[in-house]
């Protein structure tokens, strides 16, 4: 096996410098130069898979990057541009393999050390992540990378105010960093500084102005201290964030104006949760159009089109189908953008009731296998969340709820999706409490059961996730334990859910304490239940 050789270091060196400096064309000639007097020289094989590797060429790039690694296995630039090009691929294992033989070869490639933070935190494993980063900040303690990542690392443990600490640290010695200044203002809103955090939205715009990121998360900040009017300015900026998937829908946007022929279409953005609240404000523009078209996540359709009577609701998919590509159908209107009308609705334009209308008959049905189980109250529970990044600072352990099921007598209902069997074992054994698992409903898939068995109920207990937004919608008694900083529209501040007159918040005092929020549930939950013995 051949080591790295140069037979032309000054080529070698200038292709090296065009490719530093982004001249791809120009690194390209020079490597294939050098191949063509050593097709083996590992170094010009590594650049070439690097310059595959930007110009969109993953697997062409994988092919060139493991040919220099074979010609030479010390070449630890090599191992790390391998794991960019696995990483971008997704083969986040492999990607971590490479990271580590990195390491092996170069322990200080700061690269490296971040892209295998980065891989391990996206996977759950912070304290994983902080394995690797904690060392390289005693070897390098001046390193703003290295404690932005820390701090991303404890904002994603749920860990607010400590990221706080590491992100401003790392501010200190950037200052004019928008991306630091960007999760800066997120821990601080993590930790419950939502007006130091504006403030740090508001600098890293001021470096920054297109930073797309920083205009959204200040958005959505105004939007959860209530300040709807100053938020939606900035709207539209979420078409500018990471996450936003644009549709290929090809109508024009929807101006606002009457429409005096033809049908609208809202169509569908974001998650479940997020469009079973937005639907709430659909009869806000009903008349604006003398049709409505409502597109929906499909497992949302039976439940909408039984709600919003005159309305014709359609599943979401990939390709428009024929109701959006129809002549009849003349402009769309994203769900997302109907909060377009909060400024101007009235103050409760949720009746208490509900907006959305559960199947009656499978409703009465759950009712009538609960009552062969056991004696009311039916209190359903929902304990965890499975959102990418944000399900664990949302989440609470049933165990842990071992004083709420204390409390009774009172029939526990599981309206928690996916695998639920060891958590029910193990709070049922701590608690001696019953909780009832309808072993012919698919909490995930048939969503409209769901809503049936919830409509079925006295009252919900939950976490944030899709549970509390069909309770609330339906109009069921629900208590939700929040967050420090939670999502938007449960607001930030007082015991009334701000779009559900049904459901009440039981607020964290301190980011990522649940036990004192645990007790002021279980507190209540005992009144409830005294009162109904008497």
């Amino acid at each position: 096996m051949n080591q790295l050789s140069r037979p032309d270091n000054g080529l070698a060196e200038r292709a090296a410098n065009h490719l530093g400096a982004g001249r791809l064309s120009e690194a390209e000639s020079g490597c294939r130069r050098i191949l063509a007097e050593r097709p083996d020289d590992g170094a010009a094989l590594r650049m070439l898979g690097v310059i595959a590797y930007r110009s969109g060429q993953p697997d062409a790039a994988r092919r060139l990057i493991e040919k220099a690694i074979a010609e030479n296995p010390l070449d630890g630039e090599a191992q790390h541009a391998l794991g960019q090009v696995l990483m971008q691929m997704g083969k986040g294992g492999a990607a971590i393999h490479a990271f580590e033989a990195a390491l092996s070869i170069t322990p200080r490639n700061i690269g490296a050390i971040l892209n295998l933070s980065t891989l391990k935190r996206l996977g759950g494993d912070t304290d994983g992540a902080l394995e690797f980063l904690l060392p390289a900040l005693v070897r390098d303690n001046a390193s703003p990378d290295i404690l932005n990542e820390i701090g991303i690392c404890h904002l994603h443990a749920g860990r607010a105010e400590a990221a706080a600490e590491w992100l401003a640290r790392a501010v200190r010695l950037a200052p004019a960093s928008a991306i630091y200044r960007n999760h800066l203002a997120l821990a601080l809103e993590g930790a419950g500084e939502p007006e130091a955090a504006i403030g740090e939205y508001d600098r890293a715009l001021e470096i920054d102005p297109n930073h797309s990121e920083a205009g959204w998360n200040r958005t959505v900040a105004l939007m959860a201290l209530g300040r709807y009017a100053q938020g939606l300015k900035g709207w539209h900026l979420r078409r500018g964030h990471r996450s936003y998937r644009a549709r290929a829908i090809q109508l024009p946007e929807w101006d606002g104006k009457q429409l005096d022929e033809g049908r609208l279409l809202v169509y569908a953005e974001q998650g479940l949760g997020d469009q079973i609240l937005y639907a709430a404000l659909l009869p806000l523009i009903a008349a604006s159009a003398p049709a409505l078209t409502l597109e929906a996540e499909p497992r949302l359709v039976p439940l909408f089109a039984r709600s919003f009577s005159g309305t014709e609701v359609i599943a979401a998919a990939a390709s428009p189908g024929p109701e959006v590509t129809s002549p009849k159908t003349v402009a769309r209107h994203s769900i997302v953008d109907l909060a377009r009308e909060l400024p101007g609705a009235a103050e409760t334009i949720l009746p208490a009731a509900g907006y959305l209308q559960p199947d009656g008959p499978r409703r009465d049905e759950f009712r009538a296998r609960l009552q062969a189980f056991g004696p009311p109250p039916y209190v359903g529970i929902s304990w965890r969340s499975g959102a990418d990044g944000n399900g664990a600072p949302k989440s609470i352990d049933l165990h842990r709820w071992r004083k709420i099921l204390l409390q009774g007598p009172a029939t526990f209902v599981n309206l928690q999706y996916g695998n639920t069997d060891e958590d029910i074992i193990k709070a049922e054994r701590l608690t001696g409490a019953r909780i009832y698992t309808d072993l012919d409903l698919d909490r995930f898939a048939d969503l409209d059961g769901l809503a049936a068995l919830i409509g079925a109920l006295d009252q919900i207990i939950t976490t944030s996730n899709i549970t509390p937004m069909i309770a609330g919608a339906i109009g069921v008694p629900c208590w939700i334990m929040l967050r420090k900083s939670p999502f938007w529209y449960w607001g930030l501040a007082g015991d009334q859910a701000p779009f559900f007159a049904s459901v009440r918040c039981y607020r964290q005092e301190t980011a990522g304490e649940w036990d004192s929020v645990i007790e002021r549930v279980a507190q209540d939950f005992r009144r409830v239940t005294n009162r109904r013995r008497v």
